[in-house]
């Protein structure tokens, strides 16, 4: 009986350590993602969660610098490549900015200043 009783004492010690480990832990807190985000110009993008990255569902579209200044709108018979000034264009000279966004070229993207 002694034994019994001995038994039940280490497996109710047993019992109560092994429930007190998970209530001790915290659960790492996710930044929240935000649904949109908006460029200085004023356009929303929508985001979504692709493992552990965020991405924009649409094209940038900005047309300035995060820090107000304006991007160069490319025109003329060169091509954004050909400039090497920070400048854009839109696809085909057409102005659906909002199906295939802006092209930049590698000087106003290599700024760091365009999102």
């Amino acid at each position: 009986m002694r034994k019994i009783a001995q038994y039940l004492g280490y497996s109710f010690l047993l019992m109560g350590l092994v429930l007190s480990i998970p209530s001790g832990c915290k659960k790492k807190s996710t930044p929240e993602i935000p649904a949109t985000v908006t460029d200085i110009d004023g356009y929303v993008y929508h985001t979504v969660k692709i493992g552990s990255q965020v991405w924009m569902v649409e094209n940038l579209r900005v047309t300035r610098f995060n820090n107000g200044m304006s991007v160069e709108l490319a025109g003329g018979p060169k091509s954004t490549g050909e400039w090497d000034t920070p400048r854009y264009c839109w696809y085909s000279d057409s102005v659906s900015k909002t199906t295939y966004g802006a092209l930049y070229n590698w000087y106003a993207v290599s700024t760091g200043k365009l999102a």
